[in-house]
């Protein structure tokens, strides 16, 4: 399914939301002002969430549940959310890609990101109350992000050349598992 291009203002629920299913495609939609999420990602895979804009909702982008996994968050902005800017909201979610994102003055964390094998690239936090927050999981990477910017975990790497190396494997397991999901 495709949604795209689409303008939700002053919704009680959420802005869009995607539960269940893989391969969804949610492009170039501007949402504003919903009580709840702006994009929510429930038990659902292998989706493409590029360049929306969020604005004002609870959550910007959520992915939950344990289906939520080997998606790609790519180019949104998420903009004066009441919580964070994205949120991967379970300890099960595994290998999501968030690229060049852009989190701006959230209440909470720009990006809070559970699960493991995730991999933030070149997103952008400014003026949340935290940057990235990861609380559960292993070998989550972030590149590309101001010194300032990325979370103080051990894992956080610190020169250039092990970083490489680290998104070299990040991708090369979400290949390994998006092409073990396909067989099925």
């Amino acid at each position: 399914m495709v949604i795209e291009g689409v303008n939700i203002r002053h919704y009680r629920a959420n802005g869009i939301e995607i539960d269940g299913g893989s391969g969804n495609r949610i492009i170039k939609n501007k949402i504003n002002n919903t009580l709840n999420v702006g994009i929510l990602i429930s038990n659902s895979g292998r989706n493409l969430i590029w360049k929306n804009e969020i604005t004002r909702c609870a959550d910007g982008i959520m992915l939950v549940l344990d289906g939520a996994s080997n998606n790609w968050i790519i180019d949104n902005t998420a903009k004066e959310c009441f919580d964070d800017g994205f949120d991967a909201a379970s300890s099960t979610l595994n290998s999501n890609a968030f690229i060049s994102n852009k989190a701006i003055i959230n209440r909470f964390a720009g990006f809070d990101v559970l699960g493991s094998n995730n991999l933030l690239l070149n997103n952008t936090a400014i003026d949340n109350r935290q940057g990235i927050l990861i609380n559960v999981g292993s070998n989550t990477v972030s590149i590309g992000m101001p010194e300032y910017l990325k979370p103080k975990q051990e894992y956080a790497l610190g020169t250039c050349k092990k970083e490489l190396a680290a998104l070299e494997q990040a991708l090369a397991k979400l290949e390994e598992v998006s092409s073990v999901s396909r067989r099925f």
